[in-house]
């Protein structure tokens, strides 16, 4: 798949199939796991956790906390174009973790690693070419960023009924930007 549907899919959707490996042969405790590489600050490790803890538990408000404002106001605003919008869109993301049969799930574990290339000028700009951001939003949000991290990330998940949790998104990225309000994220 090209990089192009890679960002997108991530920013827009997160777009991810359950499937892969079982992540392990114990169960488990409750609660998320993070497994980052020694070179992402725990300020990042943190946000991912929280983004995925207001997923898992269906905190729309959580959510919008962690979102850069560039990003709600811009995305909200193409989503509304298309007949949709932010929550809705959240929806979309937390049924990325249902199956069929299943009742309830909930995540286990989230492996981050540093994107060892990253191209900020193109992530940028397939959200310009898109129509999401206009180039004085860009400027914007790389204003206000003191740092920026691009991350991959797996999660996996424990279903209902499983003895063991799944892979559901694997390699995917996630772009944070540090700005004087905290971490912020684009999806």
């Amino acid at each position: 798949m090209k990089r192009v549907s890679v960002l997108l899919a991530a920013a827009l959707l997160l777009a991810g199939c359950r499937g892969g490996e079982s992540s392990g042969s114990t169960l488990p405790p409750e609660g998320i796991t993070m497994h980052p590489t020694e070179d992402i600050a725990d300020i990042y490790t943190d946000t991912v956790k929280a983004y995925f803890t207001a997923l898992e538990q269906n905190d729309f408000d959580a959510y919008l906390a962690l979102v850069h404002p560039v990003y709600k106001e811009a995305f909200g605003a193409y989503l509304a174009k298309k007949d949709s919008s932010l929550e809705k869109n959240f929806t979309a993301q937390r049924k990325r973790f249902d199956e069929d049969g299943y009742e309830s799930w909930r995540i286990t574990d989230i492996t981050l690693s540093k994107h060892q290339n990253p191209d900020y000028d193109y992530f940028f700009r397939q959200f310009t070419e898109a129509g999401i951001l206009t180039e004085e939003q860009v400027k914007a949000v790389k204003d206000s960023a003191e740092e920026t991290e691009d991350v991959k990330f797996s999660v996996d998940a424990l279903y209902q009924g499983d003895a063991e949790p799944v892979t559901v998104f694997y390699g995917q990225q996630m772009i944070l930007f540090k700005t004087a309000d905290g971490v912020r994220c684009f999806g």
